[in-house]
C-alpha cells in the first residue's frame, strides 16, 4: 500500500478566532467548519479545514469533556505553553483501514480510528482515518486517511 501524498497539515491552535484571523486576513486562506460526523465537539474539538492549502486547524474546547479521548487530552496539554503547534502529518492513501492493518502487522499500532459514511459540509464520503501511535512512527504524529470527494 503506497502513500499518495500529504493530505493535510494538522495544526493545533489555542485560540481559533485568532488563528482564523491570521490565516484568513493575513494569508487569504478561507476555511470551512467541520461539524461531523463524527462530531468534533463530542470529542472536545473545534475543527476548520481548507482543502486548497491542505490545512486543518484544530482547537480543544476548554474545559474538555470528561470523556474526551486521551489523544485530545494530550493535544490540549501541548497548548499550555504555546499558541499553536503542528501536531500531525495526514497522509492520503487508497484504503486507510487496510494500510493500518498492514502496519499493525509490522508493529505500528493504531491509537484512534475515525470512520464516517458521509461528511456533507466537507463533501466527503467513505472517510477512513487512522491515527497511529507516535512512539511507533519515529515520534512523528502520523495519520492516514482515505475518502471519496462528492
Amino acid at each position: 500500500m503506497k502513500v499518495k501524498g500529504l493530505d493535510f497539515v494538522f495544526i493545533l491552535v489555542k485560540d481559533m478566532d485568532k488563528a482564523l484571523e491570521f490565516f484568513s486576513k493575513k494569508l487569504g486562506i478561507e476555511f470551512v467548519t467541520h461539524h461531523g460526523p463524527p462530531d468534533p465537539k463530542e470529542m472536545g474539538l473545534v475543527v476548520y479545514v481548507n482543502f486548497d492549502c491542505q490545512i486543518e486547524l484544530v482547537s480543544p474546547l476548554i474545559p474538555l469533556p470528561k470523556d474526551a479521548p486521551a489523544l485530545i487530552k494530550r493535544w490540549s496539554k501541548l497548548l499550555e505553553d504555546r499558541d499553536s503547534q503542528i501536531v500531525s502529518l495526514v497522509f492520503r492513501v487508497d484504503h486507510a483501514g487496510q494500510l493500518a492493518d498492514d502496519l499493525e502487522q509490522e508493529g505500528i499500532r493504531v491509537e484512534a480510528k475515525i470512520d464516517s459514511p458521509e461528511i456533507k459540509e466537507l463533501s466527503l464520503r467513505n472517510l477512513e482515518e487512522r491515527i497511529m501511535v507516535e512512539e511507533d512512527t519515529l515520534g512523528i504524529s502520523m495519520q492516514f486517511v482515505s475518502y471519496e470527494l462528492v
